[in-house]
């Protein structure tokens, strides 16, 4: 299959708000290859950010809805599709690259990975995600580390933990990224923390509500701030990420402040 159904889906992930932002050198396609198969992208090209019925989306790609099912699932267990339950009725939409099908490859990074995706943000994908404002990733200050002003409802970080049924603390796949590159690291890995209103099930990365807060708690020898993203769902807040900075285990304050206050939020250094 020719790059056509690539540029779809490419035009679909941007139209997206969280964007994916096509390159005057088109390294987008590659990437995009590596992580979609042709079939896959043939399906999720039409999708949007809205959720719609297993009916509607097999239908319109000519499939029986067992045959859109069997594939979507599939997808669903890779990242590259989110969804839902209504009414007895399973409804899909396109994830998001970032934050979602990108962060969904934790297993499949390798070098190959590692050097499209590089290629990719230098190319132009970086500032274009990153850039826009306001941004897609901010500083969210965990309970008790700073005393702000004022924290909005949706950067309660406790309070959405508190309201949340399933945890997991997974790697980061941007420091994992910066390792196949020769660029490793020095902070830990394990600190991408991620929630959800859904009833928990079986997961290698899972952990208890009590550790997810611990995690935020500065007193109890947690993390003191948080860089998070989140996406709006209809009447909900949905956090689908949150990635924690971590404080230098050596007190390197210095540190601390300078990633706070670079541009985007940037967790690592070279």
């Amino acid at each position: 299959m020719s790059d056509e159904v690539y540029e779809r889906l490419a035009a679909a992930l941007d139209r997206l708000p969280n964007g994916f932002p096509r390159t005057p050198s088109g390294a987008e396609i590659p990437l995009l290859k590596r992580i979609y198969s042709a079939e896959e992208a043939q399906l999720a090209s039409p999708l949007s950010g809205e959720m719609e019925p297993l009916e509607v989306i097999a239908e319109r790609a000519g499939l029986t809805n067992h045959e859109a099912r069997t594939r979507l699932m599939q997808m669903v267990r890779r990242g590259l599709v989110w969804f839902d339950k209504h009414d007895g009725k399973l409804w899909f939409r396109l994830a998001p690259f970032i934050v979602g099908s990108y962060e969904a490859q934790l297993e499949n990074m390798d070098h190959e990975l590692a050097h499209l995706m590089e290629e990719y943000m230098m190319a132009g994908g970086a500032a274009g995600i990153m850039g826009p404002q306001p941004t897609l990733h901010r500083v969210i200050p965990a309970q008790g580390a700073v005393e702000p002003e004022w924290i909005l409802p949706y950067d309660d970080v406790r309070a959405i933990l508190l309201a949340s049924k399933s945890f997991w603390l997974r790697d980061c796949i941007c420091r994992l990224q910066q390792g196949h590159l020769g660029r490793p690291c020095r902070f830990p890995t394990r600190v991408c923390l991620s929630f959800s209103s859904a009833e928990p099930s079986p997961n290698p990365y899972a952990i208890t509500q009590q550790e997810a807060l611990a995690i935020l708690d500065p007193d109890r020898g947690g993390w003191p701030g948080a860089h998070g993203e989140q996406c709006d769902e209809g009447d909900r807040l949905c956090v689908q990420l949150l990635r924690l900075l971590l404080w230098d285990t050596q007190g390197d304050h210095e540190v601390w402040r300078r990633e706070l206050g670079s541009p985007g939020g940037v967790l690592c250094r070279d």
